[in-house]
C-alpha cells in the first residue's frame, strides 16, 4: 500500500511540478517588471518634486518681481502727478513749485 501511496504522489508530483515551475517562473518575472516599474514610478516621482519645487521658487520669484514693478509703477504715478503739477504752475519760483522740484530731486 505504501509503494501505491509513493507512486501516487509521485505521479502527482511529475504531474502538476512543471505547472508549479511555470507558475513560479512566471510570478518571478511578474515581480521583476513590477520592481522595475516601482523603480521607473519612484525616479519619476523625484523627478516631478524637484520640477514642483524649481517651480515653486520660480512663482516665488516671479511674485517678487511683481511686487517690485507695482512698486516701481506707483513711484512713476506719483512723479507723474508731481511733473503735471509742476507743469500747471506758472511761476517755477513760487514755494509749490519748488516743494515740487525738490520732492522731485528726492525720488529721483
Amino acid at each position: 500500500m505504501q509503494k501505491i501511496e509513493n507512486e501516487f504522489d509521485k505521479f502527482v508530483y511529475e504531474q502538476y511540478c512543471n505547472k508549479r515551475d511555470a507558475k513560479d517562473k512566471e510570478l518571478e518575472t511578474k515581480t521583476k517588471e513590477i520592481e522595475t516599474k516601482t523603480k521607473e514610478l519612484e525616479t519619476k516621482t523625484k523627478e516631478i518634486e524637484t520640477k514642483t519645487k524649481e517651480i515653486e521658487t520660480k512663482t516665488k520669484e516671479i511674485e517678487t518681481k511683481t511686487k517690485e514693478i507695482e512698486t516701481l509703477n506707483k513711484e512713476i504715478e506719483s512723479i507723474k502727478e508731481l511733473i503735471e503739477k509742476l507743469h500747471s504752475l506758472d511761476d517755477f519760483n513760487s514755494p509749490e513749485a519748488r516743494k515740487i522740484i525738490n520732492s522731485l530731486m528726492f525720488i529721483i
